[in-house]
């Protein structure tokens, strides 16, 4: 499926949803981004970023959504939830009606956090996280928000779909997978399926 088939009325919905005059009085809506662009992981959030701007390139060549065209304004959040939540003030301050993360639910989880806090204080004034990456599961069970969507599976639901793919016969799995929460969440997922 090409992007613009889903993206561009996705975006049409999540502006429509935002409301505030704010985003549809300019020429542009600016979409925030922040993912660690320097330090250890700033290959990873350089890739995800090349990929959202061509992906955001692409909508604005078919017209962009709602007759507007999106802009994506980087910010490196440098690994550190601190960060991104300066990313996010930085984002409400300017009018931005979206912050886009993909790498990391410890900054995703900081960010929901933020959101919601800032749309309680600013009704007039609401910003939608868009997830493209960070896989925890509590993401969106515990910490279920109506201004966090996610695009990616979460960790579990990945699991299973591997587990499920295995041919019948198959009695034993072994993972090899770095010790972070969502590989351990993964683990504890694939021995109940």
């Amino acid at each position: 499926m090409l992007p613009s088939k889903w993206l561009s009325p996705f975006f049409g919905f999540m502006l429509a949803i935002a409301g505030g005059g704010y985003a549809s009085a300019q020429g542009t809506i600016k979409v925030a981004y922040t993912d660690p662009l320097s330090g250890p992981f700033a290959q990873v959030g350089d890739a995800n970023l090349k990929q959202m701007q061509y992906i955001i390139d692409y909508i604005n060549s078919k017209g962009g959504a709602l007759g507007k065209k999106f802009e994506l304004v980087p910010f490196d959040n440098k690994s550190q939830p601190s960060d991104a939540l300066i990313a996010l003030k930085s984002a409400t301050d300017q009018n931005m009606p979206f912050i886009m993360q993909c790498s990391g639910s410890n900054i995703a989880s900081a960010l929901i956090d933020g959101v919601n806090k800032h749309n309680d204080r600013n009704p007039d004034n609401r910003i939608i996280y868009l997830n493209c990456g960070a896989v925890a599961p509590e993401l969106t069970n515990e910490q279920c928000s109506f201004w966090h969507f996610r695009f990616d599976l979460h960790a579990g639901m990945k699991a299973e779909v591997m587990v499920r793919a295995l041919p019948k016969e198959t009695t034993k799995v072994y993972l090899i997978n770095r010790t972070i929460c969502s590989a351990s969440r993964c683990n504890a997922r694939s021995e109940t399926i």
